[in-house]
């Protein structure tokens, strides 16, 4: 299992098609962050591809 810094930022950014044009994996993937990471922001609008994503989420990352 993965263990993020205590200190990061709660988000999450979505890129790609599936989660954005399937609903029914969106319901799925929507209800499991309510449920499990309701605390965890979810970004979908900003991001054009998953290089966009890749980064953004350098940019964010101390040095």
């Amino acid at each position: 299992m993965v263990q993020l810094p205590k200190n990061h930022e709660k988000k999450i950014v979505i890129a790609g098609g599936v989660i954005k044009n399937d609903k029914y994996v969106s319901k799925y993937f929507y209800e499991l962050m309510r449920d499990n990471l309701s605390e965890y922001e979810i970004i979908s609008n900003l991001i054009n591809s998953a290089v966009d994503g890749a980064l953004l989420l350098a940019r964010t990352m101390d040095k």
